[in-house]
């Protein structure tokens, strides 16, 4: 794994997948053309990953909390959040972003099962 340095785009282009379990994974799908919100960040990534860890179940989501994501770009944090045990999960962002991440979040519905996730406009 490589280090990214602070503001560095993790992923830019192309499918981005999240292992949820041992069976299914989220998938992102990257386009640098949409602008920031196109872009899987670094810190968004790192936490996706801290959040299905065991240790981020436990901690963060084992009393199944309703999750916001503000500037939620791809959604990939709120998406982990969702995959990972929250109850609900809205994912926010400016009202050109918020096609993309209903269409992530529907295209991700099977791993996302119990937790009811929405998209809205900041």
């Amino acid at each position: 794994m490589r280090l990214l340095r602070t503001g560095e785009a993790f992923q830019t282009h192309g499918m981005y997948s999240l292992s949820a379990d041992s069976s299914d994974s989220i998938e992102i799908d990257c386009d640098g053309g949409r602008g920031l919100a196109g872009h899987v960040w670094g810190a968004g990534a790192a936490l996706a990953a801290l959040l299905l860890s065991p240790e981020g179940r436990r901690r963060f989501l084992a009393d199944r909390p309703d999750v916001v994501e503000l500037g939620s770009g791809t959604g990939v944090a709120g998406l982990a959040a969702a995959a990972a045990g929250a109850s609900s999960v809205l994912l926010t962002d400016l009202p050109p972003a918020v096609p993309a991440l209903a269409a992530t979040a529907a295209r991700n519905a099977h791993v996302l099962e119990g937790c009811h996730v929405a998209a809205a406009p900041l």
